[in-house]
């Protein structure tokens, strides 16, 4: 190190990965720092300088002797497992200054002689006592995964057969031995001992509320754009294993979104504002490469202007958002990586986040150390429309003013949904709306639909029931919204009225 570079560091005084010292006697105190720093990012000691005000101390001949020998004992016989550092002498001045370098451990957690791990805190050091922060130290050396963990309290009566069995014969081209799950277990590495881990619970599993009951998806869809909002247009805790996770995450965002006709026919409900494989990519990553050993939920939030994907877990192994644009993979849950896809039945290539921003690039990855999250936000296209209009639960006739603007659709939220057997629609439109048509379309939370083009004859008003061979159809009766969708700029008054039986 050079001198001008040594004195740019200490002017920047102490941080996470630099301490100061003014001279070193106690071997157990320095390899507690040593610890601190092998269990963090690796760093820097400067041994020679006030770590008060930053002036460089005198050290003699015999000083950076004893000192060097202290650091070597310190290094060898009091971390667990030892770690090799490098030390040189750096003059400045004519006075001189000890840099120790303390590489990151690969065997996390190091311990002093006493068994205790510290880790850094900013500049300073602290011990670490909770079990998931030492099983996250386990991981990041290799030595733990958070899949792997036996699930205790689990036993094979909450292995789900059928579903492996299907999985199995259509992956591997063979038949599967319902007597042979102990070996298939351990050979898929999905439990042992007649007891899953958390892969195999999240994969495989009967009852995740029992198995794994942090480990689910909480998906609002709020009014605006402030997460801080008390009152939500809706709200769900998915449960499940990850297969269920995925679509069930992924209709809750897709039927949230507007409909675009992008060059499509009239009669199209167009194409989602977002296209689906970014939302497929971002919601199988997250699922994918979450970070097991937190126990908290997925948080998939739907506002007016963005989509915010939140997973437990910072990056792991000092990966950065650049990297991860850049296709630089590390991937913490092998075994789920291996053999989920198969599971979720997803077109993706794989690729994930590099492919989504290929096809979407309005995606903001943002890596939160410090609250141990890493969040993707898809910003949401500017779409000219009016604001939804709620219709609220009552048989009363309402009457709502909608803009419809050429070729845009217009969601209509209607909290409670309605039973569209029962249901009269009324429009009212002006001269200038003669002759024309405009298609509308029910829509259930799934994205099933049924549509009606309706013509506006001369009048000024029509009135109609959705009609088909609807009954035969899966849509839930209960459907989330009605979209309209115009071919130019009209103005027109919609409103329903419910048939005895019926309601809104």
């Amino acid at each position: 190190m050079e001198a001008l570079e040594l004195l740019e560091i200490i002017a920047s005084g102490e941080t996470t990965k630099v301490q100061l010292k003014s001279d070193v006697n106690n071997v157990i105190s320095i390899a507690q720092e040593m610890v601190a720093f092998t269990n963090t990012k690796g760093g820097l000691i400067l041994i020679g300088v006030d770590d008060k005000t930053g002036n460089i101390l005198e050290l003699t001949f015999q000083d950076i002797q004893r000192i060097n020998n202290l650091l070597a004992t310190a290094a060898h016989d009091h971390v667990k497992s030892p770690i090799i550092i490098s030390t040189e002498t750096v003059t400045v001045n004519e006075k001189r200054v000890i840099v120790v370098t303390v590489p990151e451990g690969t065997d996390k957690p190091h311990t002093d002689k006493d068994g205790v791990v510290w880790v850094k805190n900013g500049s300073d050091k602290r011990k670490v006592i909770s079990k998931e922060e030492l099983s996250r130290l386990l991981q990041s050396s290799g030595n733990l995964y958070a899949e792997e963990r036996l699930i205790q309290h689990s036993s094979l009566d909450d292995f789900d057969w059928e579903k492996f069995k299907k999985f199995y014969e259509e992956k591997y081209k063979e038949p599967a031995d319902k007597e042979e799950i102990s070996k298939y277990l351990s050979n898929l590495r999905i439990g042992e001992n007649n007891k899953l881990n958390v892969a195999g619970a999240l994969l495989f599993g009967k009852n995740l509320q029992k198995l794994t009951p942090a480990f689910f998806i909480n998906a609002i869809w709020f009014w605006g754009n402030d997460i801080a909002e008390t009152e939500y247009r809706s709200s769900e805790n998915i449960i499940g294993t990850l297969d269920i996770l995925y679509h069930r995450g992924f209709d809750f965002v897709l039927s949230k979104l507007q409909k675009v006709q992008s060059g499509q026919s009239f009669n199209s409900l167009g194409k989602s504002e977002i296209p689906e494989i970014v939302i497929t990519e971002l919601l199988v990553n997250a699922l994918i490469h979450r970070d097991y050993f937190i126990n908290d939920s997925i948080k998939l939030f739907v506002f007016e202007n963005r989509i915010e994907i939140i997973s437990p877990g910072k990056l792991p192994n000092s990966l950065t958002e650049e990297q991860i644009k850049k296709g630089v993979r590390r991937s913490r849950n092998n075994i789920i990586a291996s053999l989920a896809p198969d599971l979720l039945e997803y077109r993706g290539a794989g690729s994930g986040i590099v492919r989504a921003i290929s096809i979407y690039p309005d995606i903001t990855l943002i890596n939160e150390q410090e609250k141990e999250r890493f969040i993707a936000i898809i910003k949401r296209p500017e779409v000219k429309t009016e604001p939804q209009i709620t219709m609220s639960s009552s048989s009363n006739i309402e009457r709502q003013l909608i803009a419809l603007k050429t070729g845009i659709p217009h969601d209509i939220f209607v909290k409670g949904g309605f039973d569209y057997y029962d249901t009269i629609f009324h429009i009212r439109y002006p001269k200038t709306a003669f002759g024309k048509r405009i298609s509308l379309a029910l829509k259930d939370a799934t994205g099933q639909s049924v549509s009606q083009t309706i013509e506006l004859k001369d009048g000024g008003e029509v009135s109609f029931q959705f009609s088909g061979d609807i009954e035969s159809s899966n849509l839930n009766r209960n459907f989330g919204f009605l979209q309209l969708v115009a071919q130019e700029d009209l103005n027109i008054e919609i409103w329903s009225e419910v048939m005895e039986g019926g309601f809104l």
